[in-house]
């Protein structure tokens, strides 16, 4: 028994003298996994030869080729074994880095920045087309919307993310003023492999003839544009359009199950109107952040001058489209008068559960950032049915 706890405390003090660079290399890879590419390359790199072949033979890489100086980027690809580069983000003026991967490289998410619209029309199928059987993930910031003529390369190309890139299952595309008009599409072109989508729009009615496209769309991010980029419809361009056959109203199936929203106009109309699109019985989550709200209107209704009938007009809608099906209702906006003090809180929550009925089978809370001037409201099922869902932004 004495041996044994000598043995004990000599490995013991071994294990508290084992210095850093004496991990196993299964621990350093796991290290890796935290790190981005970049990372790992300025603090390994160059540091002894063992770090050296640790950094050469890091798996699962994540290379962040946006920030970096344009000298580095080629360094990481001679650094870095190219098969074990499994995601990147570059700008569009460096998209030729991607002809050097390996012939037999593993990419499966990349995010291009800076894209111009001539540019996704003229050569994002020639840009994608070694990886159309692999990429899981992809991001496209957008330079600017101005396409050529009507509009239909724009649509083609589209098309091609939908319908060539077999594996694709998160699409996110922005631009500032919204992808609105790279949205008008033939009616055939369907995707049956995205689950997850993150567009900016101005006008939510464009979602009607975009969301039956995706067949099996679970979660839809929404970042609305306040910015409306005034353009010219000439004949041709009306012509295109009216022959695409769109979809007008929603007389499909939306299977979404969560939805996040940033940026919304809080105008009952306006709501009301993206409720009639986005709310079916398969939704389980919404989530309005960040939203901006007009003076005259509040949704929660604490605004001592606002009409009565006004709030039972906020109530009601909420009362409607809050479907029993569903598990969190989530939404944040800032409060623009800076009148709401936390003394009001419980009040706000009892008119709220009065007013919608909500209080048997819901869970309602209320919450105000005071530095941010930032109300916050939950609605969830009661607290027995609640599921584990993330309101995370």
């Amino acid at each position: 028994m004495r041996r044994k706890r000598n043995e004990m405390k000599k490995s013991c003090a071994h294990r508290r003298t084992t210095k850093f660079e004496q991990f196993s290399t299964e621990i350093f890879f796991e290290i890796f996994e935290y790190l981005k590419g970049n990372h790992i390359f300025k603090s390994f790199f160059d540091l002894n030869q063992r770090f050296n072949e640790l950094v050469c033979n890091a798996p699962n890489v994540h290379l962040d080729c946006l920030r970096s100086k344009t000298k580095l980027y080629h360094r990481f690809l001679q650094v870095f074994h190219s098969q074990h580069i499994i995601s990147m983000s570059l700008s569009y003026e460096n998209v030729n880095l991607l002809q050097r991967l390996h012939h037999k490289n593993q990419l499966k998410a990349l995010s291009l920045s800076t894209v111009s619209l001539r540019a996704f029309e003229d050569q994002i199928s020639e840009i994608l087309s070694s990886y159309r059987h692999q990429l899981i993930s992809l991001t496209i910031h957008f330079a600017d919307m101005h396409y050529s003529d009507t509009g239909s390369r724009a649509a083609q190309s589209f098309g091609y993310l939908l319908t060539e890139l077999s594996l694709l299952k998160h699409l996110v595309l922005e631009h500032p003023y919204g992808i609105d008009s790279i949205t008008y599409m033939p009616s055939m072109i369907i995707n049956r492999s995205i689950i997850n989508l993150t567009i900016t729009l101005h006008d939510d009615r464009r979602l009607i003839p975009l969301l039956y496209r995706f067949e099996q769309l679970k979660t839809l991010i929404i970042h609305h544009s306040s910015i409306l980029r005034k353009m010219a419809l000439y004949d041709n361009l009306l012509l295109y359009r009216s022959q695409l056959h769109e979809k007008t109203s929603i007389d499909y199936p939306v299977k979404i199950q969560h939805i996040k929203i940033y940026d919304n106009e809080m105008l009952f109309e306006k709501l009301e109107r993206l409720f009639q699109i986005i709310i079916s019985p398969n939704l389980l989550t919404l989530s309005l952040f960040t939203s901006r709200r007009s003076f005259q209107v509040d949704l929660m209704g604490y605004k001592q001058v606002q009409s009565s009938n006004n709030k039972k007009q906020w109530y009601s809608l909420l009362k409607r489209y809050l479907l029993s099906t569903m598990k969190q209702f989530h939404i944040e906006y800032e409060n623009v008068e800076r009148t709401l003090f936390l003394g009001n809180l419980q009040q706000v929550k009892n008119d709220f559960i009065k007013h919608t009925e909500f209080s048997s089978t819901r869970k309602v809370s209320c919450s105000y950032e005071q530095n941010e001037k930032r109300f916050s409201f939950d609605v969830f099922l009661s607290t027995q049915d609640i599921l584990p869902i993330s309101i995370t932004k």
